[in-house]
């Protein structure tokens, strides 16, 4: 395994943000965020808001049932997908398994601001990381993760996106020309 190094602003630097580029939202990505929960249901908000600044094109979002129409109703130009939650908050095995074909249809998924820390949340973050989809991990699945390493993903490197509670260790590996990620 490669040797990492500190996540700090400077390293994040070597990602920019892709150009601002003409076309319609069928040409700038599709999207997948799945977030919040009947607590947290703003977070869900937050990074779609940061997506569509960032020049996303088709946004989708998934959230649990609880919250799933007052997030359409103040983020409406995203597609929005309420499934159901189990008794501790989490996402059932249903729709997990949703989750991972949605997953499938995405360039990028993020996955895990504002969620309950439920006893699906591994399992959730193993189907993500089968995706083919650059996937950006954060909260609750963060800490449910197995150690991966790069031959057991199939599309590119997680980013991992822990926050100073959760960041203790936390490095940022390079692998080839991927997207920077934690193993």
């Amino acid at each position: 395994m490669k040797t990492g190094k500190p996540l700090t602003r400077s390293a994040l630097k070597q990602f920019p943000l892709p150009p601002v580029v003409d076309g319609d939202k069928e040409t700038k990505g599709r999207i997948l965020i799945i977030a919040g929960c009947r607590e947290l249901a703003g977070a869900a908000l937050l990074v779609a808001r940061s997506a569509m600044r960032a020049g996303a094109g088709k946004l989708r979002m998934v959230t649990v049932d609880a919250v799933a129409i007052g997030t359409s109703l103040a983020m409406p130009e995203a597609m929005v997908l309420g499934l159901e939650e189990a008794r501790d908050g989490g996402f059932t095995r249903k729709a997990i398994r949703h989750l991972g074909e949605e997953s499938d249809r995405s360039d990028v998924v993020v996955a895990g601001p504002g969620m309950a820390n439920s006893a699906s949340c591994g399992e959730l973050a193993k189907v993500l990381l089968q995706s083919e989809a650059s996937v950006v991990l954060d909260a609750a699945l963060l800490h449910s993760l197995e150690p991966i390493g790069p031959d057991k993903r199939h599309g590119p490197l997680p980013v991992l996106l822990p926050h100073a509670g959760e960041s203790e260790g936390a490095v940022l590996i390079q692998a080839d020309d991927r997207l920077p990620g934690e193993c």
